[in-house]
């Protein structure tokens, strides 16, 4: 069989427990990345770790129930331990064909079945007390992504993200544990994991984005006088500082944000919201200054426009990115006969 690298064991419980740095967690999504073995491995880690460190709250979690899971999961992957390999299966490394390593994480994940099992017997308020200061000493973690690139990542609870270009993402290393919350500046599709009694929020800007359980994309760079967010499954709820009154949003749904006011429109969505993570860009009646500003992030350029007149004129059209480059989507908008443009390096004139 073949065997894990111990630096990838270590990097999957530094992930769980919430200690990974920024360079541990690229180096482990490029190793989930390269196979779907390696995601499944993951997800059987996950499915563990979460059943035993659920919220620490007696009215949810019944302790001697989860205790008991626990160890039959770990005496289950046991037994498979002790079983001779079956060659004729694909030479594919699974948890219970690595006993030693599985027994490393099993002695993290016993210890804290273990505190759960005491705790949730003896002291729920003396954890209680000891997590919130355990989170607190916690650090950040960031996530940046220049210009002219995009990153699909997953959090620690298996929720999917794609970030785009000049998009930052910050969430406590604490993740899952009191709540699930993330600040995000710029453009990210979020395929989420629901749960129900631990909603995921969002913060952007002034706008809170609760998850009711969904697939959504929100765009809102700091340069951007709207923020605009496109529910393609589910529902979401959003509310900002200017207004009090929370608006629920749905599948087939966008909430456009005014920054300035605070007001927020809720309109049919004109296209999927995932649409740039595939390599699109969608103009759905833009201006050219919205358009510049797609163009900059897309593909790391200076756009600067020489006429207001040119900035205000709109244009449909999609174009893909991993096909077409700056030059042809500018050319394509030349041939209207409505403006013109010059490159020079990354510096881009329109005129």
């Amino acid at each position: 069989m073949n065997q894990l690298n111990p630096k990838i064991e270590e990097l999957i419980i530094a992930r769980l427990s919430g200690t990974a740095s920024e360079q541990g967690y690229k180096e482990l999504e490029a190793w989930l990345s390269g196979s779907p073995e390696h995601q499944s491995i993951m997800r059987r880690c996950q499915e563990i770790w979460f059943d035993t460190m659920v919220e620490h709250d007696t009215s949810r979690f019944k302790w001697t129930k989860g205790y008991a899971k626990f160890k039959q999961q770990i005496e289950a992957r046991k037994e498979k331990d002790a079983t001779p390999p079956d060659t004729s299966e694909n030479d594919i490394p699974t948890i219970s064909d690595l006993p030693s390593r599985w027994q490393r994480m099993g002695a993290v994940l016993r210890y804290a079945a273990i505190v759960i099992a005491i705790v949730g017997v003896t002291a729920v308020a003396s954890i209680s007390i000891f997590r919130n200061n355990l989170t607190k000493s916690m650090a950040d973690i960031m996530m940046s992504v220049p210009k002219g690139s995009t990153m699909t990542t997953s959090l620690p609870d298996g929720t999917k993200v794609c970030l785009n270009g000049g998009t930052s993402l910050r969430y406590s290393q604490a993740y899952g544990i009191n709540n699930r919350s993330v600040t995000l500046s710029g453009e990210a599709y979020f395929d989420i994991v629901h749960h129900k009694e631990m909603p995921l929020d969002i913060t952007v800007g002034t706008m809170h984005i609760r998850d009711i359980g969904t697939k959504f994309n929100i765009s809102n760079y700091p340069d951007d006088p709207q923020a605009i967010v496109t529910v393609d499954e589910g529902s979401i709820d959003i509310k900002t500082t200017a207004i009090s009154k929370t608006m629920r949003v749905v599948a087939g749904q966008k909430a456009v944000v005014d920054k300035a006011s605070g007001e927020v429109n809720v309109a049919p969505k004109s296209c999927g919201g995932d649409s740039w993570s595939k390599g699109l860009l969608v103009f759905k009646n833009n201006t050219v200054e919205e358009i510049a500003r797609q163009l900059e992030r897309s593909f790391d350029v200076t756009i600067r426009i020489h006429s207001a007149t040119t900035a205000r004129k709109r244009f449909f059209g999609t174009f893909s990115r991993n096909r077409q480059n700056i030059n042809d989507i500018l050319n394509a908008l030349m041939e209207t006969g409505t403006l013109g443009y010059a490159i020079n390096g990354r510096q881009v004139d329109i005129y």
